[in-house]
């Protein structure tokens, strides 16, 4: 907010999976990768769209499902916003050595797994 950008955490996860994974991905794929659950998905869908970042389309093979597309608008902000997304994670692990956060972050997702089952 500081550098004059009005997004939560959350909403910043889902323009990253879709600046780098797969721009148009269906909104139940998106909540999978983003470990949302699908009301909050939508939720955090909604208020992109409202802020002109992404738009929902039907698909075309399931009807009942929504893809979700990033804007020209959606698409500029990643030069605006990924580098201040670096600089944030290159100040946390400062001072940290990298064998550190490898070990940190393997743990980490086990402790997911072990949850999701």
């Amino acid at each position: 907010m500081e550098k004059g950008v009005d997004l939560t955490p959350d909403m910043y996860f889902i323009l990253r999976h879709l600046w780098s994974e797969q721009d148009g991905c269906r909104q139940q794929e998106l909540a999978d990768k983003t470990d949302k659950d699908k009301a909050s998905l939508t939720k955090l869908v909604d208020n992109l769209e409202k802020r002109g970042l992404v738009t929902r389309t039907a698909d075309d093979e399931d009807r009942r499902s929504k893809r979700v597309w990033l804007t020209d608008t959606g698409h500029r902000l990643k030069e605006k916003v990924y580098p201040l997304a670096l600089s944030v994670v290159a100040q946390a692990e400062r001072g940290v050595p990298p064998e550190d956060i490898i070990k940190v972050k393997s743990t980490l997702e086990v402790l997911c797994r072990n949850l999701r089952r």
